[in-house]
């Protein structure tokens, strides 16, 4: 059975004690590492880095793929996060210098910016379908059999906290003395959402598009909600539960992406349909152990991504204890149908032979599925980084 295939069992909920554990992209982003593994000189990575990306993929023999993560220069360039604190930027014309100016540009930019949306969506559904669609089928042709490309990019509309537009401080001042403004871009994307999503979720049944997406949306930090749970209970959650439900009528499962303790979420979002998460940080007070013995609104199992901690075990532990992690993800699994990975992109300065060890523990998992269990280490999690 290829990969792929491997995948597409998963997919499909067919997976079983016997059956290999899909293994997920690996991003690690020294790419000194990439080179060395690919057996390319220093450099080259630079030189073609989607090439060397899917190289890797390749030799991993990785089994599905959503979302290409290029290394640091890459992200850089992109510009997201490059300001510093308090420090005052232009945008649209309106100097953001604190919360009144995000209050502003919300009224006077980005709320009548959703409702022309929203007034032209029949107009633009078509071309975003056809840009989903020849994105899934190009990237699908550049991965090759072995490789299976899952949705992701163009099927993420929903509210979201715009943090990334506005810098944390100003927008989290703003979220808490302007909510009804706030409140008013959420209701509006979410009615954008649920026609974009219509037109995708439409698009991916005929086509035969795996039914699975991950919806990334960063809402957490160790500690837990960036913002008051209690008030995306009121203006949050019942317009995402708008934006995902042309999916999840449709019989595509969402599993959700958040960094950091998302306990609290996860009722909430199992109650609107989600299906699974991937993300969540044991090191932050996450209960994995819990968490893979819970269900769906519909008593199904869950579908989750886990992995090597790319923050503890994978930074500061040793390749014994990678392993010992993987086998207490897979030994703590229960029900739960899991593809493995890291938890999230590696991150440079992590220890080479610590990325190779997880990839041998995935490596190893797809071949023997949960019944290669390899060592028995308990509910709590084996390595608990520096500060134990």
């Amino acid at each position: 059975m290829s990969p792929a295939d491997i995948a597409r069992k998963w997919i499909a909920r067919e997976q079983g004690p016997e059956d290999g554990i899909p293994s997920w992209m690996l991003y690690p982003l020294d790419v000194t590492w990439t080179e060395r593994f690919l057996g390319e000189p220093p450099g080259s990575y630079f030189r073609d880095p989607a090439g060397s990306e899917i190289r890797k993929m390749r030799r991993c023999r990785t089994a599905f793929m959503d979302q290409m993560v290029m290394a640091p220069e890459h992200q850089v360039q992109s510009g997201f996060g490059s300001r510093l604190p308090w420090q005052p930027f232009e945008l649209d014309g309106i100097t953001i210098d604190g919360p009144e100016a995000v209050r502003d540009h919300m009224e006077r930019i980005a709320i009548p910016g959703l409702e022309s949306a929203i007034a032209r969506a029949d107009d633009d559904n078509p071309g975003l379908v056809a840009a989903f669609v020849a994105d899934l089928e190009d990237s699908q042709r550049q991965l090759g059999p072995d490789i299976l490309r899952v949705p992701y990019g163009y099927i993420q509309s929903k509210p979201w906290l715009r943090y990334g537009v506005y810098g944390y401080e100003w927008y989290l001042m703003f979220y808490a003395l302007y909510p009804e403004v706030q409140a008013e871009a959420f209701r509006l994307e979410g009615i954008l959402a649920e026609s974009q999503n219509g037109a995708l979720a439409e698009a991916a049944v005929q086509r035969g598009v795996p039914p699975l997406v991950r919806w990334d949306h960063d809402m957490t930090d160790s500690r837990g909600a960036l913002v008051d749970v209690r008030s995306l209970d009121r203006i949050y959650f019942p317009h995402l539960e708008r934006a995902a439900r042309p999916l999840i009528e449709r019989g595509i499962r969402i599993i959700w992406h958040c960094d950091g303790n998302v306990s609290d979420f996860v009722p909430r979002l199992l109650d609107i349909g989600f299906s699974g998460f991937q993300g969540f940080q044991y090191e932050c007070g996450v209960d994995y152990p819990a968490l893979a013995e819970m269900t769906t609104r519909n008593g199904e199992p869950l579908t989750l991504i886990a992995g090597g901690s790319v923050t503890t075990t994978l930074v500061h532990g040793t390749p014994e204890d990678v392993h010992r992690e993987v086998d207490w993800i897979v030994e703590n699994s229960g029900d739960a149908f899991l593809a493995l990975g890291a938890t999230s992109s590696i991150c440079p300065g992590t220890p080479h032979p610590n990325i190779t060890a997880l990839l041998e523990s995935v490596q190893h998992y797809q071949e023997a599925g949960k019944a290669g269990l390899r060592q028995r280490i308990g509910r709590q999690r084996p390595f608990r980084g520096p500060k134990g």
